[in-house]
């Protein structure tokens, strides 16, 4: 699932429509997930998404609590997963440099381990651990049952980590668009 339902305000605009190079972020990021089932999390700018969904046959839904922020956005696709009996691999509209082999990475990683497995990188800050993520269906059961929202995954305290630089590399202003 892809997560495109912030507000985007320090880009200022609809991000996920946003052209870097030939194609809008949302479709960039859409293309390069190896998986057959994917569904787009539509919020603050759901007109504009949807439109473009229906023009590009993309399936998406509508996170009407989007105002709640990403964690309102990360439960509906945990409920959306459990009720399709699938495990979740959760990215985000606005990481265009992730790649089909990063993804196919978090997916092996998992396949070994059978845990929920986080993409992994270093900033100034320290190591990171962040979307994309691909959730065990034992993790997903246990996040569901989880009555506070805006808890964060990083509680899963059994998961694996897999090293994915280009994780680091997301877009919150237009300059971003310029660097790779």
């Amino acid at each position: 699932m892809i997560l495109a339902a912030g507000s985007a305000s320090r880009y200022g605009s609809n991000k996920a429509l946003a052209y870097l190079e030939d194609k809008p972020l949302l479709e960039r990021v859409w293309d390069q997930l190896p998986v057959k089932n994917k569904t787009i999390i539509t919020g603050a700018y759901h007109e504009e998404l949807s439109a473009f969904c229906n023009h590009k046959g993309y399936v998406y839904a509508f996170n009407k609590n989007h105002g709640e922020g990403i964690s309102s956005s990360r439960m509906m696709a945990i409920e959306l997963a459990l009720s399709r009996k699938q495990k979740l691999l959760l990215t985000l509209a606005d990481l265009p440099w992730v790649t089909p082999t990063d993804y196919e990475g978090l997916i092996k990683c998992h396949l070994l381990t059978q845990k929920s497995v986080f993409s992994r990188f270093n900033t100034d800050e320290g190591t990171i651990n962040a979307p994309p993520v691909l959730f065990s269906a034992q993790d997903l059961h246990l996040l569901a049952q989880n009555t506070d929202m805006h808890a964060p995954i990083s509680s899963l305290v059994d998961y694996a980590a897999y090293p994915n630089p280009n994780a680091a590399k997301d877009i919150d202003t237009r300059q971003d668009l310029k660097g790779g």
